[in-house]
């Protein structure tokens, strides 16, 4: 999205597909993968301990690195 200042912001949120509930929420100048991991270890946080969750994305290149 491109902000008022006319710089790009990027965001990447995890949903709950069951509830549609935004779990975590990250905000970046750029669509890395310092942005995902971020995004990733936010959640990992969040999430109650045992839990055995499935990430599903279709987003684009930055969710495909290793």
């Amino acid at each position: 999205m491109r902000l008022t200042n006319q710089h790009w912001a990027y965001i990447s949120a995890m949903t709950d597909e069951t509830t549609k509930e935004v779990l975590v929420l990250q905000v970046s100048a750029h669509p890395d993968k310092q942005l995902i991991m971020k995004t990733i270890d936010q959640l990992c946080a969040h999430l109650p301990s045992g839990t055995k969750s499935i990430i599903h994305s279709d987003q684009g290149w930055h969710y495909q690195q290793k």
